[in-house]
Parts: C-alpha cells; sequence; structure tokens
C-alpha cells in the first residue's frame, strides 16, 4: 500500500500508541526546526508537554502562552536541547 501525502494529522492528546506516536513526531519536528523557528519550536514542545500531562487534555489553547526556549516545559526539557531524533533542517 503507497502513501503518498503532503499534509497529515498527529493528535497528541491521550495515552494511547497513536498519541504517543504523535508526541514523539511533534518533539522530532520541533528539534528538526529549532534554529529556523525558534517561536514554533516552543510552542510545539509546550503543547506536547500538556498533552503527556494531561492525557485527557481539553482544548489546546492558541496561540500557546509565551514562554522562553530555557522554560519550554515544566520537565526541565528544553527546545536546543539535544534528542533522539535525527539531524535539524537548515531552511534553505
Amino acid at each position: 500500500m503507497a502513501i503518498e501525502l503532503k499534509y497529515f494529522v498527529l493528535k497528541p492528546g491521550g495515552a494511547d500508541a497513536y498519541a504517543v506516536a504523535s508526541q514523539k513526531a511533534m518533539e522530532c519536528y520541533a528539534h528538526a526546526i529549532r534554529k529556523i523557528d525558534p517561536e514554533l519550536t516552543t510552542a510545539l514542545l509546550a503543547w506536547v508537554t500538556r498533552a503527556k500531562t494531561n492525557a485527557k487534555a481539553g482544548p489546546i489553547e492558541w496561540p500557546p502562552p509565551r514562554q522562553s526556549l530555557s522554560t519550554v516545559d515544566g520537565l526541565g526539557n528544553r527546545a536546543d536541547a539535544d534528542s533522539d531524533c535525527d539531524g535539524e533542517v537548515d531552511g534553505r
């Protein structure tokens, strides 16, 4: 089965396998774009943190509250920290 899409949707809320996979994908995407779009990186990581914190999260606040990269979440995770995701994009 071949799937060729321009977009696909992730749903990070919850604790099932799909939610956990969505959370991981969002974290990796945020890590990859951290140098070219730090504001989006911060917002994505904050969103994932809220989803992990509350598996029954209600609607996500958008735009998210302003946070600095050093306080991306309450768990000490920073947008500029190393991750187990591969690579970054350079904006070209």
